[in-house]
């Protein structure tokens, strides 16, 4: 018997175990799937799956390799993921969860920012919308989608990274949701804040441009690079952002119009670009498009980290600039 115990209390300390928690009625949670990826040059590997018992507890059997793993929980249609970073012990694992509603009763938009970049072959456009869900239910409306926007006609292809509370940047198709130039997104929206990031770039000779807000509240504002002058009705210009010298201005009107002389841009480009969003919204694609590479096709962990620090150096430029409110 000595020996048995001997045998299983090595491979029982890889084991990775914990309890479900339903953070809207702070209870253990039964009869959620929960499933243990490990990240590798290979991709995703799943290495285990397992159901809550009606404790809200689970044990999976499996140990993980070297570097950080992902749990994932899915409950209600919607999927919790809590990483497991390298030294971390796996076991005792408390992942969290929420009901759902595909009412929009606590989520509501905090920030809206639009980046415009003129250049000699159009306007590229990055798009920020910051949705907040200061509740304790998720917001999930798979028929309808979480978030809707207006993209101008005459647009390229769009290209939607999602942020979840304390996840990293994922890429999302931007569907047709009905009325001409309006798409949705389905993401649901968790406790916390999740940031929508659209891009895509607009031939217009005439450099105008057109935006229009479909979500109530927050606030809306319209940033030009150094060299780039905006003229247009309902905004109002705040102030210059003191690193990049890029002009904000704030947006009064639900729907305007501006036109842009000049030509500028603050984002920049990752070696060897990118494949197209795959499942996107069918606009035809450009050879040149200007755009941040986002994604490639199936990519390897470890192929796609240039893209994926010249995203993450995009969004944190775009972020100083929104925390930039102060006005002129």
């Amino acid at each position: 018997m000595r020996f048995i115990l001997a045998f299983i209390a090595p491979m029982l300390a890889f084991a990775v175990d914990g309890t479900v928690v339903n953070q809207t009625n702070g209870q253990p949670q039964a009869n959620v799937i929960i499933t243990l990826i490990q990240p590798g040059q290979g991709g995703m590997q799943t290495l285990g799956s397992t159901k809550s018992d009606t404790q809200g507890k689970f044990t999976i059997d499996k140990p993980l390799g070297e570097g950080p793993g992902l749990l994932q929980a899915l409950y209600a249609g919607v999927t919790y993921t809590k990483t497991i970073q390298p030294g971390t012990p796996p076991t005792g694992i408390e992942l969290a969860v929420y009901d759902s509603t595909t009412k929009q009763v606590n989520a509501e938009m905090n920030q809206h920012m639009v980046l415009l970049q003129p250049s000699d072959t159009g306007i590229q456009v990055n798009e920020m919308l910051l949705m907040r869900n200061k509740g304790k239910v998720t917001f999930n409306d798979p028929s309808n989608g979480t978030v809707r926007f207006y993209v101008p006609p005459g647009s390229g292809q769009i290209r939607v990274m999602v942020s979840a509370p304390g996840g990293m940047p994922v890429q999302r198709p931007a569907e047709p949701a009905g009325p001409a130039d309006t798409y949705k997104v389905l993401f649901p929206i968790k406790p916390g804040e999740t940031r929508f990031d659209i891009t895509y770039k607009l031939e217009s000779a005439s450099k105008e441009y057109t935006g229009k807000r479909l979500i109530k509240g927050g606030e809306s504002r319209v940033v030009i690079p150094a060299g780039v002058t905006l003229e247009g009705e309902g905004l109002e210009q705040l102030g210059t952002e003191p690193t990049t010298k890029a002009k904000i201005y704030g947006v009064q009107k639900d729907s305007y119009t501006v036109k842009l002389s000049g030509a500028g841009s603050l984002s920049a480009e990752a070696p060897g670009g990118a494949a197209p969003a795959e499942g996107g919204a069918q606009r035809p694609p450009e050879e040149d498009t200007g755009q941040l590479p986002l994604q490639q096709t199936n990519p390897r962990i470890y192929e796609q980290l240039p893209t994926v620090l010249a995203l993450s150096g995009a969004v944190l430029l775009l972020g100083f600039i929104v925390l930039y409110r102060s006005k002129a």
